[in-house]
């Protein structure tokens, strides 16, 4: 290379070191922001602060008519069932309560929807009851539903909290065993 050329070349080079040192100076700035962000430690880590919210629970995956059909009765028929001459906190708390037994108790009726109708084929050739099945996801979801309200309650201590939900995983854990235990072929009515 002559040193003409070279001369030419120098303002590229110089260009290109620039922007190659800003890039990774950039890409240095955000890992330590990232580093920093995955390592702090909340403020408040006393056990009574913190609290399980079912983080595997996709909110916009539950059917319209689970959240707008079932669920919306469930709180109505459970309201009924509360004693009104309890404290506000008290009468939260026995709603949630007593949700949990209408989400158990309330007659759901299930379709085929038409994207299911191949799944529900599937589990009816393997000797599945596929309504069965979907009954007691819907049942899983209101309870997820049910969950969420808890959690977002402000006239509950954390406590009163962690205590409802509680109950609640209880009883999607059943849930989530019955549907397992339909899908084993070990279910009996």
């Amino acid at each position: 290379m002559s040193s003409i050329s070279v001369l030419k070349h120098m303002p590229f080079v110089k260009a290109q070191q620039h922007s190659m040192r800003n890039e990774v100076t950039k890409h240095a700035s955000f890992a330590s922001v990232m580093q920093r962000v995955l390592t702090e430690k909340p403020n408040h880590s006393a056990p009574e602060h913190l609290m399980a919210l079912s983080l595997n629970v996709n909110f916009d995956d539950i059917s319209d008519q689970t959240k707008r059909y079932y669920y919306e009765q469930v709180l109505p028929n459970a309201r009924e069932r509360v004693d009104k001459s309890q404290s506000a906190k008290n009468q939260k708390i026995q709603l949630f309560e007593e949700s949990v037994i209408e989400i158990k108790d309330i007659a759901i009726k299930v379709d085929i929807e038409i994207d299911e109708v191949n799944e529900a084929l599937l589990f009816s050739s393997l000797g599945i009851d596929f309504l069965k099945y979907k009954e007691a996801g819907v049942r899983a979801d209101m309870l997820s539903l049910l969950e969420k309200d808890v959690y977002q309650s402000e006239d509950l201590t954390v406590s009163g909290k962690q205590a409802l939900i509680d109950t609640i995983l209880i009883e999607r854990e059943k849930l989530t065993s019955l549907q397992e235990n339909i899908l084993a072929g070990s279910y009996v009515p």
